[in-house]
């Protein structure tokens, strides 16, 4: 995972001096001085920002930005040159005297005068006219910005929140944290949800909806597993204070999913494992009677020859 200070890198020498005299005759501002120490002291890591979207945490988290994607941006301005010709050519940015430091659908701006001065800021998705400050200088907003959202998140939750922001909503926000859950579930949990053969399996698939729900009961534990089909999933284990709350607790589960429209995929399998099982069951039985045959034919013997 890359975070935002790995995007760029010192200059070995100031090679990118900005001459604020000449840009404020032709252009009537001034580069503010924590972007300017940015510009003259580092440089773009190309092979590592080249064609790739990023985010910014704090913004991602801004409803205000929230939906569609506005929030990603990718890095794009190197030299201040380039910067003032984006400047020229907008009115919006002439007028609150922004320059343009990264590219999305509004733009990441740096802020010249009063107090937007080196605020990084971004203009409001359902606003318009609308702006937002995201951080206080280009430092802190790099400090923020990340390539994997999924890494960043610290729960489930967190994570449904920022695809919340994103835009996600129904089935597709739903998907996308339950594949949070799976690409975070232990390889113990896993392996568990592997191993148990005798659990229920309900599918779903509807759509780009492909999910699986399965549940195992033991005692008074009941556990289920669930993911995208084709994964391993997240599995979950809860105790009950008795076998008949377990089982209580089962039927309501299987119950609800069976509503939502998961149709289950274990009948032939279950089929199968319950001959297999009457298979084993007559065998044993069947070496039982063996043994007791034997046995009473023994008996019989050393009881005859004792006559």
């Amino acid at each position: 995972m890359l975070s935002g200070t790995d995007l760029y890198s010192p200059l070995a020498r100031a090679s990118q001096k900005v001459d604020q005299r000449a840009i404020r005759e032709q252009h009537g501002l001034s580069v503010p001085p924590r972007y300017r120490l940015f510009v003259e002291s580092f440089a773009w890591r190309e092979e590592l920002i080249k064609d790739k979207d990023f985010w910014h945490l704090p913004s991602v988290l801004d409803p205000r930005l929230g939906g569609n994607g506005e929030i990603y941006f990718r890095p794009r301005i190197q030299r201040i040159e380039e910067m003032l010709e984006w400047f020229d050519g907008g009115d919006e940015m002439v007028e609150r005297k922004v320059l343009l430091f990264a590219s999305n659908r509004f733009g990441v701006y740096i802020g010249t005068k009063g107090k937007d001065r080196d605020r990084v800021l971004m203009k409001e998705g359902d606003l318009d006219g609308g702006w937002v400050t995201v951080a206080k200088d280009v430092f802190e907003f790099m400090a923020g910005v990340t390539d994997n959202l999924q890494e960043v998140a610290n729960s489930a939750d967190e994570y449904r929140s920022i695809c919340k922001a994103l835009g996600a909503e129904g089935e597709e926000l739903d998907d996308e944290v339950e594949y949070w859950l799976n690409h975070h579930a232990s390889d113990e949990a896993k392996k568990e949800a592997a191993e148990r053969g005798d659990d229920r399996r309900f599918e779903f698939k509807k759509g780009t909806s492909s999910k699986f729900w399965t549940i195992g009961i033991q005692g008074s534990k009941v556990t289920t597993t669930w993911g995208r089909v084709g994964t391993g999933g997240q599995s979950k284990t809860k105790s009950h204070a008795s076998a008949g709350k377990a089982q209580e607790e089962y039927d309501k589960l299987v119950s609800q999913k069976t509503k939502k429209g998961y149709t289950e995929a274990t009948k032939k399998k279950a089929s199968k494992k319950k001959a297999t099982k009457k298979k084993v069951a007559k065998k044993k039985a069947d070496k039982q009677r063996k043994v007791k045959k034997k046995a009473t034919k023994k008996k019989a013997t050393k009881k005859k020859k004792g006559r």
